[in-house]
């Protein structure tokens, strides 16, 4: 028996789907994924 499994539950939407802020957030935060604590842009020298 085949179950459905909603979109809540199914981590790979992450890299496969565009997906609404809340659901997006859910996600990464259910993935242990943060923003980094300071600005790295323009650190390459």
């Amino acid at each position: 028996r085949v179950l459905h499994v909603p979109s809540t539950a199914q981590f790979a939407d992450i890299f496969t789907k565009a997906l609404p802020t809340k659901p997006f957030q859910d996600i990464c935060f259910s993935l242990n994924v943060v923003e980094p604590a300071v600005d790295t842009a323009g650190m390459l020298e």
